[in-house]
């Protein structure tokens, strides 16, 4: 008989299925993760699919299935082909970021000492290395490679270890590291009988306690409770409880038990809001294409307050009365809280929730409720894109301008775009929401290619906030002197505390000082392994930095002229925390960035904070510019609106918009009117003014001028090929090779412009120096192939003599 083949696609820069042979014991569907020998490891694959015959003549054979069940949909596999395809990495890299992280088996390689190692120990051994190798493995017996090397400090350990192995020394196997993430199980009590036994009865068996007897008469009302909640509200001993086993009254058994996060909040019922007008028209534009089950791309562009979210929950409820699912995106995770308290209140027992803020057992048990049709509707960040639903209605990208759905890493895919990819596999319909759409969408919705939906008021027909700007150049002057705070900001937040209502502060920079300077050379503070400026953070009293994490103290004495003096210049978050308090003492003062939310469901704690008026002050980073909705929030201040402008990218006027637009938002959404001031250095800009207004056409007609001119996105499409090194003169000769080649390749009349190579703005990471080369045109798939040929003819995506080569198509950050 033949043997039957699978292909395996794995999570290597390589983009090719390679064969194995499936053992006839073993039941491999296509869709399974399968462990398979790979080189000299042992990986987890992903069946594809088979085939009859292979070219390879010595072929490996699948060592394990993982799952009984193929977690990995006929529509995720599509899916991730094409993302394989169109951002430029294998299938198996693809795949991989389709799946919960802790669901990954992986093997490791093992080391272990024999008699004949032990034997050489004793006789004595020459070589200072060796002897350390031996003498640790005499005494752990095995280790993981690479932990030992860590250990030891030894470079090129596993080769080492292998010639230790040629001569009989020690023996290397493969060792199978478990996933992260498995079922977890709870202990139960069941009653055995159909109905709990009398008082009477019980006495007549010797049991007269009145506890077992109330947690008896509750287990006649639920079947079963865990027998840590027997304990904690009937506090009946697991004395008592293995008397009652013996004695015929109730059973032990073990049952699965899924983590929630988000059960340990109470959800308030809200009844669902009436529909303005324009809620009700967006709807029912929607509303035949959510019956039908028909693609198409709506873009529901509404004014901050204007009732998108209702929008939304209405749509999912649609899909869900025809027997759909839905998969609803936010861009950050602190804006999950709030949408999962709604949708659990309006959509109980329907929702999982999918976000790298939850640990890995909580992800990935609410990924099996979904792929095992328990619940219908998933909300998170950018990875629930990929929630394993097999009957989607509706998907919704809320706030679809922002730049967090842009992954950085690979595969760095867009879940915007993925999200319209798998609506149009799946036949159903995407909503992009924001107030302040993408440049992108705004102009596919100006040339009819997603249908456009305006919500133009908002609800009750509440007032947009009031917007001052402040020219931070007269507040200097007048004040003689650089300044955190305007006087007119001062004066507006006393003013709105001594009403009891809130302030919103925002400032998108982290830390304390953005920068450390030696006053008397004006040496700054830098990190060693990259060229960037550390940050001070005062409660750590650690200088950081923010690409590496490299932290030291901040020094006494400046390294380059031995001086004393040091200016500590720029604010962050945390600055501004502190001067707040300083300005307002008795005021009760929160901070909302990377910092404060490290820990599990921080967000969502800071948040309740605010909502329950425990919070007088928030202040915080892009965490707090979007999406929150706090009708005692009557002021938001902007310490400084030209950060994002002074970013040497094409986006930074169209971010300093969106930010100054989504803050101005989050106010006057009550019944008392918002205000907004921005401190700004550049009141004259566009982009200034335009968010000052609230008036997305006016900055869109300045900015499409720009971007016309220029020949940018939404004019365009850009692929960025960013290449590192440890040796700069390394890096710059293959990317000027590089360019050279694409340009030689680009067929005249193509339309097709390569520029570069050039430096980034951060020349140097991780001791790893940088170069990068831009494709631009109109023709995406034509830039592709270019590139592809390209990189076959320099050597591959991989790279060769320690360069490293990443792909970034679409690219938001340029910088």
């Amino acid at each position: 008989m033949p043997q039957k083949l699978a292909s395996v696609v794995l999570p290597v820069p390589v983009d090719r299925a390679f064969h194995y042979i499936v053992p006839p014991e073993l039941r491999v569907e296509r869709g399974v993760r399968v462990l398979v020998p790979f080189g000299r490891k042992t990986r987890t694959g992903y069946v594809v699919g088979f085939a009859a015959e292979s070219e390879v003549e010595e072929l490996k054979t699948i060592l394990r299935v993982l799952d009984a069940e193929p977690p990995l949909t006929d529509d995720l596999l599509l899916l991730t082909r094409w993302m394989a395809d169109y951002y430029f990495c294998s299938w198996g890299e693809a795949i991989r970021a389709a799946l919960p992280a802790g669901m990954e088996v992986r093997g490791a390689r093992a080391v272990e000492m024999i008699e004949a190692g032990r034997l050489a120990l004793r006789r004595g051994v020459a070589d200072d290395e060796t002897r350390l190798i031996l003498l640790h493995l005499s005494e752990a017996r095995a280790a993981d490679l690479k932990a030992l090397g860590k250990r030891l400090g030894i470079r090129n350990l596993s080769r080492r270890v292998a010639a230790l192995a040629d001569k009989g020394l020690v023996r290397l196997a493969d060792r199978v590291i478990p996933a992260a993430a498995s079922p977890r199980t709870e202990r139960v009590v069941r009653l055995a009988a159909l109905a709990a036994p009398s008082a009477e009865e019980l006495a007549s068996r010797g049991v007269r306690s009145q506890r077992a007897g109330d947690m008896l008469a509750a287990l006649a009302e639920c079947r079963e409770i865990p027998v840590a909640e027997v304990r904690r509200e009937w506090g009946v001993s697991p004395s008592v409880l293995g008397r009652l086993e013996a004695l015929g009254l109730i059973e032990m058994a073990e049952r699965e038990h899924l983590r929630d996060p988000y059960s340990q909040f109470r959800v308030d019922e809200e009844p669902p809001a009436v529909l303005t007008p324009h809620q009700e028209r967006a709807l029912a534009t929607m509303r035949e294409d959510l019956e039908r089950g028909v693609h198409r791309t709506y873009l529901l562009h509404g004014i901050t307050g204007s009732g998108k979210t209702e929008v939304y929950l209405r749509a999912t409820a649609h899909a869900l009365e025809r027997g759909k699912q839905a998969i609803l995106l936010v861009p950050e995770i602190s804006l999950t809280p709030r949408l999962v308290e709604l949708l659990r209140a309006r959509f109980p027992g329907q929702v999982a929730v999918l976000h790298s803020g939850l640990s890995a057992g909580e992800r990935y048990d609410a990924w099996r409720r979904i792929r095992r049709g328990e619940c219908a509707i998933a909300v998170g960040a950018r990875s629930a894109v990929f929630a394993p639903f097999e009957r989607l209605g509706v998907i919704v990208v809320d706030e679809e301008h922002e730049t967090s759905y842009k992954q950085e890493e690979l595969p760095r895919y867009h879940a915007r775009e993925v999200a319209i990819r798998r609506a149009q596999q799946a036949g159903c319909v995407v909503i992009l929401g924001t107030a302040t759409p993408s440049m992108e969408s705004f102009y596919l919705g100006s040339q009819e290619r997603y249908v456009y939906v305006h919500l133009p008021r908002r609800i009750a027909d509440r007032p947009l906030p009031s917007v001052e700007v402040v020219d931070m150049r007269e507040e200097e002057e007048k004040g003689k002197g650089r300044t955190y705070f305007s006087r007119r900001l001062l004066e507006a937040i006393d003013a709105r505390l001594s009403q009891g209502e809130q302030v919103l502060l925002f400032l998108n920079r982290r830390g304390f000082f953005t920068f450390i300077q030696c006053r008397d050379c004006g040496h700054v503070v830098s990190c060693p392994n990259c060229s960037v400026s550390l940050t001070f953070h005062s409660r750590q009293m650690k200088a950081v930095c923010h690409y590496c994490d490299y932290r030291e103290a901040p020094p006494d004495v400046c390294p380059q002229c031995k001086g004393t003096r040091f200016f500590r210049g720029g604010a962050g978050t945390q600055r501004i925390e502190e001067e707040v308090q300083a300005h307002f003492p008795g005021a009760r003062v929160a901070r909302m960035d990377r910092d404060t939310t490290v820990r599990k469901l921080a967000h969502a704690r800071i948040l309740r904070q605010v909502r329950a008026g425990e919070v007088d002050i928030l202040v915080g980073t892009q965490m707090v510019a979007k999406g929150l909705d706090f009708p005692n929030i009557t002021l938001a201040g902007i310490v400084l609106a030209d950060s994002s402008l002074n970013i040497p990218d094409f986006r930074a006027s169209e971010r300093t918009f969106q930010l100054v637009t989504q803050v101005a938002g989050r106010t006057g959404r009550g019944e008392v009117p918002g205000e907004v001031i921005i401190q700004t250095y550049r009141p004259q800009h566009y982009s200034i003014l335009a968010g000052q207004h609230q008036d997305f056409v006016e900055f869109y007609e300045r900015e499409i001028l720009f971007r016309e001119t220029l020949g940018y996105p939404p004019c365009s499409q850009l692929i960025l090929v960013t290449v590192d090194a440890a040796r700069e003169a390394r890096v710059e000769k293959w990317c000027s090779a590089f360019a050279e080649c694409l340009a030689r390749l680009c067929p005249a009349g193509s339309g097709i412009e390569v520029l570069g190579p050039a430096t980034p703005v951060v020349a140097k990471i991780k001791n790893r120096y940088r170069r990068r080369v831009l494709l631009k045109g109109v023709d995406m798939a034509g830039m592709q192939k270019v590139l592809r040929e390209a990189l076959s003819q320099s050597g591959g995506r991989g790279g060769a003599g320690g360069l490293r080569i990443h792909i970034d198509v679409d690219p938001i950050v340029l910088f």
